[in-house]
């Protein structure tokens, strides 16, 4: 993985800050049932410096 240093901006009030992380919403169908569907929002987060994926999580 990456070696470069990152530095987080606490300053914000709900979530810290660098320029080294993007973070990447994808919505995604959840499941198909009764003529609707239900959307699910995959968030990724990618190192800017070595483009590797530091962590995934999902929500509904």
């Amino acid at each position: 993985m990456c070696q470069t240093r990152m530095s987080m901006d606490y300053t914000h009030k709900r979530q810290p800050y660098t320029d080294g992380i993007y973070n990447m919403y994808i919505k995604c169908p959840g499941y198909v049932g009764a003529g609707k569907t239900a959307g699910t929002f995959i968030e990724v987060s990618i190192c800017a410096h070595c483009k590797g994926i530091l962590g995934v999580s999902s929500s509904s």
